[in-house]
């Protein structure tokens, strides 16, 4: 289990690197503020779909396998990416990166989720966590720094991590089936008693809402960020802080969720994450010196932390296709990353850097009130969570 965390870790410092330098990259090939929402939501849309695809296929095919043909063609497309000549052929590699990459998350996180009895899923899925933002972080820093010093260099880092992925792969345990049946689930207390089919229903939903909005607000900062930064801060090493605070709390985030496991099963958390997004996103719209900034990001790492680990959790418990249930939470996340790039990106270019930020307090909002309706909404006993 640790080197599927470390696998974990491993490809989102390759995918940070890359997606920190993605927007400066595309003003070197002189991206206009628009095009470099574009080439955010082609970072996104095509995993939103991939991702149904692939996570169902891991129940089907077995997860090794997927994530295996997933690294190896990763390897060449972070290989051609800073060889493009304009936005158009870097546009092309991100969509086609973004598609790939549907092949490793879902079937990566129903692996896990395969190697667990139902009461100890939580706490796998978050050390799983921990694994993944401290690779963004890494990779954020790492990143932002290596762009200062070389345009290609962020680049290179990503190969180079993939290329410990496929070695780290081959030696990890795999499930007796593509998907394991546990015959021993320990006991848990009230609080963290895993929900039935029934309730688990209400609680997926509740997550897909929370982490596509939050994931919103992450899809508007990464793509336009870097232009409202390079304006306040002529130096590079303000977006690469801002991006580091925004990983960084985003693991200590995490990290909080193995001592507060039982908030995952309380409404309550996502309300609470909500007013956080929006005090985020409202500072950073308002604020016309640096610190607040820092302020903001960090608020926003914790409450994506929050999110996540909802949607996640209840994503892949008490599910009985977890590939195929797990795609959802990713799709869903994505595309709240897409429309998020894409609306900062036309939101920006009519009315100034500050706009997009204004959107997302917006989208906040509509997101508590949309919660409410749905906790008060007679779900039933449906089987749409179980894909």
């Amino acid at each position: 289990m640790p080197l599927l965390y470390a696998c974990a870790f491993l490809m989102d410092a390759a995918s940070s690197a890359m997606v920190v330098s993605r927007s400066p990259f595309g003003m070197l090939l002189g991206a206009t503020p628009f095009e470099l929402g574009v080439l955010g939501s082609a970072a996104t849309v095509p995993y939103a779909f991939s991702t149904l695809l692939f996570g169902r296929l891991s129940d089907r095919l077995g997860r090794r396998r997927l994530v295996l043909a997933g690294v190896a063609c990763l390897i060449p497309l972070f290989a051609l990416m800073p060889a493009s000549k304009t936005p158009l052929q870097f546009g092309l590699l991100l969509a086609m990166w973004s598609f790939v990459m549907g092949a490793y998350w879902p079937p990566l996180q129903a692996w896990i989720g395969d190697l667990r009895a139902t009461g100890l899923v939580g706490r796998a899925l978050t050390w799983f966590n921990v694994g993944w933002s401290t690779g963004v972080m890494v990779g954020s820093l790492v990143g932002g720094l290596l762009f200062t010093a070389h345009p290609a260099w962020p680049f290179r880092f990503s190969v180079t991590c993939c290329a410990l992925i496929l070695a780290l792969v081959l030696l990890s345990p795999r499930p007796s089936a593509a998907v394991h049946r546990d015959s021993e689930r320990p006991a848990a207390t009230p609080s963290t008693t895993p929900p039935t089919q029934s309730q688990n229903g209400r609680m997926v939903y509740l997550g897909w809402l929370a982490n596509a909005v939050s994931f919103f607000l992450s899809g508007t900062v990464y793509s336009l960020f870097p232009e409202l930064a390079a304006e306040l801060v002529a130096s590079g090493w303000f977006w690469a802080a801002i991006a580091g605070t925004l990983a960084g709390s985003r693991v200590i985030g995490f990290l909080l969720m193995l001592r507060l496991e039982p908030w995952l099963y309380r409404p309550s958390t996502l309300l609470a994450t909500y007013a956080g997004l929006g005090v985020a996103m409202a500072t950073v719209a308002l604020t016309r010196t640096l610190w607040p900034f820092f302020v903001a990001m960090a608020l926003l790492g914790l409450c994506n932390a929050l999110s996540y680990s909802w949607s996640l959790l209840h994503s892949v418990e008490n599910q009985s296709r977890k590939g195929a249930t797990a795609s959802y939470h990713e799709s869903i996340l994505r595309l709240g990353d897409f429309t998020g790039a894409f609306a900062a990106g036309a939101s920006a270019q009519v009315w100034g850097l500050r706009a997009p930020y204004v959107v997302c307090t917006i989208v906040v909002g509509l997101g508590a009130a949309a919660q409410r309706l749905l906790i008060r909404w007679p779900l039933g006993n449906r089987r749409g969570c179980e894909g």
